[in-house]
């Protein structure tokens, strides 16, 4: 008697694997085929994983009902989901119910994308043909990129170059994706999108399958469910942190699927952005990395030493000058600053008291009439005395970016100024653009030039702030990306800090300076050198997650390689464990980790 395992499609605890299936006389299966099967008073489809002979079946088996007419999962493809389900310490069925689209019970079409031109300047084909160059002789390199268009211009050259290749771009977000799909109809599109419906997305994804596209365009879901037949990734702006699912199930990074793929498959890998992240240089050969200054070079200004004869502890004197000069010459000047509302924090003269978020535990940051936590997006009226010691002396600290714009505003008299933020958007045609990181991600159109003569980085330190490992690497992408922004409009590009000496290595020798990162990573036992997890429970009774954690990182404890820390806790919200792991000790952790409860969420990469 013939005996199918199979993975149900199903969002099922992470302790299930696959389930023995009867195979009826007369149907024909092989590992990979979608099927039809009855499960819990349902019928759902599942995946074969694997056939093998049985003299005496257990009674009560049931029986496979039938295959369904897709193309079924080649070996690799397979592969990556059990690689996932054990690199995450979750269910295969789980990771296959969050990857493959929902087939359609109805006749359903795609929607008609119409094809654009993509042009480029001149100026950028050489950029673009080296680049072509390293594509030529590196199966896999890092090719850093001023911005989305070149990025997109790349892939189109390489398709022109290869015209029997078939590619998958990978983005960060939904809306990368609808803006650079025109650009790509005319090879042979289908997109895959977590904004789209499941039906939509299945479609696109059984026609790349098919072989009836050559591109396949898609966002964190289309990593998961890369074809065996594929010949180039390209992962855009492969830096970017919405490349990692971290707020549910399954908590993957497309960056590391996209690695193990063409490990598996032996197909051409690239990463493109403005900059490598220091993780790049450990895993790519130094003749695989290829990075380009091309102008605007930044100028930086160090505010210490011209803070006596600024108007502005943020508009430096330099600043002040060639915003004069960008708006005599009719051009519009762009300012970045990341930091919002009226002032950064409020802090107690007479105690010290510093108002931290009840919730999370962060620091609450001035508007008008209320302080809000941006971490966890708590909103409070603006508090009148301490609740501390009751005084009534309450300073506003630091800058937010409504007190810039009036710095501006009073600085440059008769100049629209004007504000964009996730919580305003002004007028996007103001002479002067005050805006945050959401301009970039949400508000500016990604092709369009805005006729800006001056981009300006107000604080370059910002970042720095950050207590993750990963400030520096952040403060210099936020550089790099607005040098691009700089480069696409032909403008100045004025960088302000109060140390210009921790940006200029970079300038004067990157991988030296990635480098140079990577030891100190090593040295403090962060990524890429170990690797971090997380054990989380959310429970209003904190005493019995903190028991339940215990436990687990009990059941730890006696491996070798691992460093357990110790428990942190929101009284009435959440109780957590983190875990740094030595590659070596990965494979014995992973394996404890599958056999814990559901209540229980798993990161297996928390810091990435």
């Amino acid at each position: 008697m013939l005996i199918a395992e199979i993975y149900p499609i199903q969002r099922l605890p992470r302790r299930f694997s696959a389930f023995d299936y009867l195979v009826p006389e007369g149907l024909k299966l092989e590992r990979g085929f979608f099927v039809r099967i009855p499960f819990r008073n349902q019928e759902i489809i599942g995946v074969v994983k694997e056939l093998h002979e049985r003299f005496s079946p257990r009674q009560g088996l049931k029986e496979v009902l039938g295959v369904l007419d897709i193309p079924p999962l080649a070996e690799t493809e397979l592969e990556i989901f059990e690689w996932l389900g054990k690199d995450l310490a979750q269910g295969v069925s789980a990771i296959l119910n969050a990857a493959i689209p929902v087939i359609p019970k109805r006749n359903i079409s795609l929607p008609v994308i119409p094809a654009l031109p993509l042009k480029i300047r001149t100026s950028e084909t050489s950029a673009i043909q080296r680049a072509l160059q390293t594509i030529d002789l590196q199966r896999r390199a890092f090719i850093s990129s001023p911005d989305l268009p070149q990025m997109a211009a790349l892939a189109a050259a390489y398709l022109h170059a290869h015209p029997k290749d078939r590619i998958v771009i990978l983005l960060p977000g939904a809306r990368e994706a609808e803006v650079l799909a025109p650009y790509f109809v005319s090879f042979g599109l289908s997109v895959i999108s977590g904004e789209k419906t499941e039906g939509r997305c299945f479609l696109a994804w059984n026609d790349f399958r098919r072989g009836q596209t050559r591109v396949l365009l898609g966002t964190r879901l289309a990593a998961l469910l890369l074809p065996a037949s594929v010949d180039a990734v390209f992962v855009f702006r492969s830096g970017h942190e919405s490349h990692k699912q971290r707020d549910r199930n399954p908590r993957y990074d497309v960056r590391e699927i996209a690695l193990e793929f063409q490990k598996r498959n032996a197909c051409r890998l690239y990463f493109l952005d403005t900059m490598p992240r220091a993780d790049d240089l450990a895993t790519f050969e130094k003749e695989q990395i290829f990075i380009e200054h091309p102008e605007p070079r930044p100028y930086f200004v160090n505010t210490q030493n011209e803070r006596p004869m600024s108007p502005h502890p943020l508009i430096s004197w330099t600043l002040d000058g060639s915003i004069q000069d960008c708006l005599k010459n009719n051009r519009r000047i762009l300012c970045f600053y990341n930091r919002k509302g009226k002032a950064s924090s409020l802090r107690c003269a007479e105690c010290g008291y510093s108002f931290p978020c009840p919730v999370c535990g962060g620091i609450f940051t001035v508007y008008e009439t209320s302080i809000r936590c941006h971490h966890c997006d708590r909103v409070e009226p603006l508090c009148l005395s301490c609740p501390n010691c009751h005084g009534v002396k309450l300073n506003e600290r630091g800058f937010g970016n409504q007190t810039v714009k009036q710095a501006l505003e009073k600085q440059f008299p008769g100049v629209t100024v004007s504000l964009i933020d996730r919580a305003k958007q002004e007028d996007d045609s103001a002479q002067i653009l005050l805006v945050t990181s959401y301009y970039f991600e949400s508000h500016r159109q990604l092709f369009a030039r805005g006729n800006f003569g001056l981009v300006a980085n107000l604080d370059a330190d910002l970042p720095l702030l950050d207590p993750g490992f990963r400030s520096f690497e952040n403060a210099l992408r936020a550089v790099e990306d607005l040098r691009g922004l700089a480069r696409r409009e032909q403008a100045v590009f004025i960088v302000q800090t109060r140390n210009p000496d921790i940006f200029l290595p970079y300038y004067n020798n990157p991988q030296a300076c990635l480098m140079n990162e990577l030891e100190l990573r090593q040295a403090y036992q962060v990524p890429p050198y170990v690797r971090w997890l997380r054990l989380k429970i959310r429970d209003t009774e904190t005493l019995r997650a903190e028991l339940e954690l215990k436990a687990a990182s009990e059941s730890l404890r006696p491996l070798a390689g691992i460093t357990i820390f110790p428990l942190e806790c929101q009284p009435g919200r959440s109780c957590q464990i983190s875990v740094s792991v030595e590659p070596g000790a990965i494979d014995a952790v992973l394996e404890k980790l599958s056999s814990l409860p559901d209540r229980i969420v798993i990161d297996t990469n928390a810091i990435s």
